[in-house]
């Protein structure tokens, strides 16, 4: 698997409003659509990942991708934090719900990790180390992916066996 994020129309790879264009959209499944069939040829697969500062942006977004370019070799990684901005974190839990109901189905991998908000921007961490509540995505995995790839992201070496600890411990509920 080859994975990438959707970046930003601007050689900057910074966020500024055209990110969330249509125009940008197309743009980007246009551009995209000879790579996957080049994966194709190849027997690779390319997951994309949806960050909220980038082109694609929210798991509606994704999938208009993946249904425009109609293919099995487009898979998706799924970072929840990444979905997330400040507008909308209040209300996390239903943008993760939203984005497992459209796209888990096609996600190969996982990120975990958490966040807390800052100043008007999230902040990712170690999981255990924010406010997110980890119940929907583990219950995602437990009923349909129970072997899916997860990677432990904003880890660092004093906290990540705690943090892999700490998700083990979020599993004992469900």
């Amino acid at each position: 698997m080859v994975g990438t994020e959707t970046g930003a129309p601007n050689e900057e790879y910074r966020y500024e409003p055209a990110c969330h264009t249509e125009e940008a959209l197309q743009t980007f499944i246009k551009n995209l659509r000879p790579v996957v069939e080049c994966a194709e040829k190849f027997g690779v697969i390319i997951a994309i990942e949806p960050v909220w500062s980038h082109i694609v942006y929210n798991s509606k977004r994704a999938l208009k991708v993946l249904k425009a370019i109609g293919s099995p070799n487009l898979r998706i990684i799924l970072d929840p934090v990444n979905l997330l901005s400040a507008e909308n974190s209040e209300h996390y839990e239903q943008v993760i719900a939203e984005a497992i109901e459209d796209l888990g189905g096609y996600t190969d991998v996982l990120h975990m990790k958490d966040f807390v908000v800052e100043d008007d921007r999230i902040v990712s961490g170690a999981p255990g180390t924010g406010v997110m509540k980890y119940d929907v995505i583990l219950d995602f995995v437990k009923r349909e992916k129970p072997y899916i790839q997860m990677t432990i992201e904003d880890s660092r070496p004093d906290n990540a066996e705690w943090s892999r600890k700490f998700l083990e411990s979020c599993t004992a509920d469900l």
